[in-house]
């Protein structure tokens, strides 16, 4: 695990473990995008986690395709 997924880890589980809302910056089709939300659910095989945003949307998000995690 290189030290970005470590610190990624760390967010994420003190991000579920406090139900804290966070920034996700992520490339989706070439293009770098922003999505805030709660983790909802962390799916390690398939390595994605589901975000749930303001209006109750549920999205899908690629570890890998994850640049920054920030608190909101």
């Amino acid at each position: 695990m290189n030290k970005k997924s470590e610190e990624f880890n760390e967010i994420i589980c003190g991000a579920m473990e406090g139900n804290i809302i966070l920034q996700f910056t992520f490339y989706q089709k070439g293009e770098m995008k922003k999505l805030v939300g709660n983790i909802h659910y962390i799916d390690q095989l398939k390595r994605e986690l589901r975000i749930v945003d303001y209006s109750t949307k549920k999205h899908i998000l690629k570890l890998g395709d994850i640049i920054e995690i920030e608190q909101y």
